[in-house]
């Protein structure tokens, strides 16, 4: 019994009752084992609505005052060792309970848990109280019909539909949040941001597509999956162009003086130069990177030389150079037809990624298909890195050993 508010009695009998019946089932050895589970869970959800009643009214009473605590809540962290969260929420399930008696009887006698008062709860706050508490009967029906996130998201739906301006409304807010930036961190970025309704629901559609195996030999975790797929969307993009760029590709770019840049090529990264006017290798955008990203990018990726006179301030560029190019995209294709679309390491299994070359190009090594393999993403930059050692043909079959001879290996 709640005191201080509308009282309303549940009648303890159906607990007591349930109680019995679970001490039954647990000493029973002819009870099985999904009845006994029937029987222990109805009596767990009558036990929590008895104390989600006792809560309410040690906190409407000060109960918690007279032991030295300031709330209920605190009170049955200490006492009763709960999450706080879930002591507010089951005082809040009181007084639903209080509000839809009905429904309350429901829950003291077993029938439905208090994850179904929550999404009652819910829907006493967002939706028409007045016609909540006037149908309430139909509700009780429902809830008893219905697991607990079911029912939730028919308060969701019956939400919009008493109230459909609200859905308008909020959607009006989140275009005024709308917002997406990228945030330079040690290992890498981090993404922050807020989408609007539309544009958030395209790109959970996209991050649900990606998220799928490709096959059953598709090993990568979802998170890897979703990353490679947002990079293959972002590669694609930034091949093509955008529609208001003039037609000049939009592209990543590193600073990086002519001899740091040989070292590099030519695996001379043991030989540090202590040098104050020397600058690392720089990533527009993030910052100073290592020689072993410096190689990946640089062998994997088109690289436009520029020659500039000075390059801390004011560097006036003399001449730029050809591009080095990727694969064409027949090639590509013709690479991920010859090897299945799978990955060339035969340990790996995961799809191709990138095309690389098995002989640099710095090494003097073609675009041409008899020095072309396809690698996933994570293979192609143990390579570049040297983690990987990677030997073969396409006729003759690959060999990949790992390799510790140094921090990265020349490829492209």
């Amino acid at each position: 019994m709640i005191i201080g508010m509308d009282a309303v009695d549940f009648d303890p009998e159906p607990l007591i009752v349930l109680l019995q019946e679970a001490e039954g089932a647990v000493r029973s050895v002819a009870c099985s084992p999904t009845d006994r589970a029937r029987k222990l869970a109805a009596a767990r959800h009558a036990l929590d609505a008895h104390l989600a009643n006792a809560l309410a009214e040690i906190d409407t009473s000060g109960g918690h005052l007279a032991e030295g605590f300031a709330s209920v809540a605190t009170w049955a962290a200490r006492e009763l060792h709960q999450d706080v969260g879930t002591t507010r929420q089951m005082v809040r399930a009181a007084k639903t309970m209080r509000e839809l008696p009905t429904i309350g009887a429901s829950a003291h006698a077993g029938f439905i848990s208090l994850e179904h008062i929550h999404a009652l709860t819910y829907a006493l706050k967002h939706c028409d109280r007045t016609q909540v508490i006037a149908n309430e009967a139909d509700l009780r029906v429902l809830a008893e019909g219905m697991k607990p996130n079911e029912l939730f998201q028919s308060m969701r739906v019956l939400r919009a539909v008493v109230n459909p301006d609200e859905l308008d409304e909020a959607y009006l807010r989140g275009m005024d949040k709308a917002d997406i930036q990228c945030h330079q961190v040690p290992d890498g970025f981090h993404v922050t941001g807020h989408l609007p309704t539309d544009v958030g629901a395209k790109f959970k559609v996209f991050l649900s597509a990606v998220s799928v195996p490709r096959d059953a030999a598709d090993l990568r975790t979802s998170a890897e999956r979703r990353v490679d797929g947002f990079d293959e969307l972002l590669t694609k993009i930034l091949e093509s162009g955008l529609p208001s760029d003039g037609g000049v590709r939009p592209h990543v770019a590193v600073r990086v003086e002519a001899e740091t840049l040989t070292d590099v090529l030519n695996q001379n990264i043991s030989q540090r130069r202590f040098d104050l006017e020397a600058e690392p290798a720089t990533l527009e955008g993030f910052g100073p990177i290592g020689p072993a990203l410096l190689a990946y990018l640089a062998l994997g990726g088109n690289v436009t030389p520029i020659l500039v006179s000075g390059f801390r301030e004011n560097p006036v560029v003399l001449d730029a150079g050809p591009n080095q190019r990727f694969a064409t995209r027949k090639q590509g294709a013709i690479v991920r037809w010859r090897q299945k679309g799978r990955c060339a390491n035969r340990g790996c299994h995961h799809p191709i990624g990138e095309i690389h070359h098995i002989l640099a190009w710095a090494d003097g090594g073609r675009t041409k298909l008899d020095n072309l393999a396809g690698l996933c993403r994570k293979c192609h930059a143990l390579v570049t890195i040297g983690k990987l050692t990677m030997t073969g043909t396409h006729e003759t079959g690959y060999t990949f050993t790992t390799s510790r001879a140094g921090p990265f290996a020349r490829t492209g």
